[in-house]
């Protein structure tokens, strides 16, 4: 399908949710903190955020009382389905535009992942599917971290 007969109507996950671009990334945080089991921790939220414990402290709060994480003061952060969900939505869309942007655009990871942190949070879910087509369904980002499988990919 070309540009032209791109279908406006369809919106991204964040837009069909009403979630923030904050929440969004918060979210993203901790699934990448726990990526590799575990729970992510409050104060290694806020170092990542650059902001201060408590502030950390008060939006995983938030995002308790909103379903998207459970929380244990002093044992950490875990996504809850429903946040776990969202979270690999966004990690995909930012791990896609990676690859396409160092592959075929030639830009430098750093830059790539500056770029793909800003898009994330607007690409339509459709465009995605085309994106991860269109680079054949890699399975790394160019860091080598894991690209979650979207419902576009082959089973093998």
């Amino acid at each position: 399908m070309d540009a032209r007969s791109y279908d406006r109507s369809q919106t991204s996950r964040r837009a069909v949710s009403h979630l923030s671009e904050n929440v969004e990334m918060y979210l993203e945080t901790i699934y990448v903190l726990t990526e590799k089991g575990g729970r992510a921790r409050n104060t290694d939220i806020a170092r990542d955020w650059r902001v201060a414990p408590s502030s950390a402290t008060e939006m995983v709060q938030r995002l308790a009382e909103k379903g998207y994480v459970r929380h244990e003061p002093y044992h950490g952060v875990e996504l809850t389905p429903k946040g776990h969900r969202i979270a690999e939505g966004v990690v995909r869309k930012h791990r896609l535009l990676e690859v396409l942007l160092t592959r075929e655009v030639g830009l430098g990871q750093a830059k790539a992942s500056e770029y793909a942190c800003e898009m994330e949070h607007t690409l339509p879910d459709e465009a995605e599917e085309w994106i991860c087509g269109f680079l054949g369904h890699p399975r790394e980002s160019p860091g080598g971290d894991p690209i979650p499988r979207g419902e576009c990919c082959p089973l093998n």
